[in-house]
């Protein structure tokens, strides 16, 4: 049996960021360090909460930029009348 890859396994795993200059990757001792300068936590996949923390944010991106629900077929994202 498998076993559940730890936080810091995850943290080994290179996490690819969007920043205003392009796009990066960033490996354990970087995401750590990201991790320590948020205010809030960072949530990796795999961690408790990742997946509400991502539904609740995929929501509201679909209310505030279509709100008409223009994009209904999107099967990734609830429609906003739900």
């Amino acid at each position: 049996m498998a076993r559940k890859a730890s936080r810091k396994d995850r943290c080994l795993t290179p996490l690819q960021v969007v920043t205003l200059s392009g796009t990066t990757e960033l490996h354990g001792k970087d995401i750590r360090e990201l991790g320590s300068r948020l205010s809030g936590e960072l949530l990796l996949a795999g961690d408790p909460g990742y997946d509400d923390a991502r539904t609740i944010w995929n929501r509201m991106l679909k209310n505030r930029y279509d709100p008409d629900n223009v994009f209904r077929l999107n099967q990734n994202i609830r429609p906003s009348a739900l």
